[in-house]
């Protein structure tokens, strides 16, 4: 009986040691091997918003790369937030902001989108701020 107990002592502790060891898990080398792309697609996403140039159609292009890159990392916050600047940016300024509203919402859509995975993304509260802007010239507040 004595050696029972010792066998069973002993099959115990293997047993709760073994659970403390750490175990990689699936989920986490699926992320270290995407990290490689979404650090490129951040940079494509960053250079197709190129500030200097306000080109419609480039944003357009933009656009449609970063849904799709958004769509293939939901957890990343940068994709969202820059999408918010690509529909601020698409929005003509010069033009009436009730013909521009649609673009400067997808701008608070998409900040608020960032600011759920990352609250102190200083950007999208930059972004949503000139959402709620435009917002208070459309109703007049």
């Amino acid at each position: 009986m004595q050696s029972f107990h010792r066998s069973f002592s002993f099959l115990a502790v293997l047993i709760l040691f073994l659970g403390l060891l750490p175990v990689p898990s699936v989920r986490a080398s699926l992320a270290d091997r995407n990290q490689p792309k979404l650090e490129t697609a951040l940079k494509e996403g960053r250079a197709l918003l190129d500030p200097d140039s306000p080109n419609p159609a480039k944003l357009r292009r933009a656009i449609a790369f970063l849904e799709g890159c958004q769509a293939q990392f939901p957890q990343e916050a940068r994709f969202p937030l820059y999408l918010a600047e690509a529909y601020y940016r698409l929005a003509d300024p010069q033009a009436d902001v009730s013909r521009e509203y649609v673009y400067y919402q997808k701008t608070g859509v998409y900040a608020d989108k960032a600011l759920a995975l990352d609250p102190n993304l200083v950007e999208a509260h930059y972004w949503r701020g000139l959402f709620l802007l435009r917002k208070a010239h459309k109703t007049g507040g």
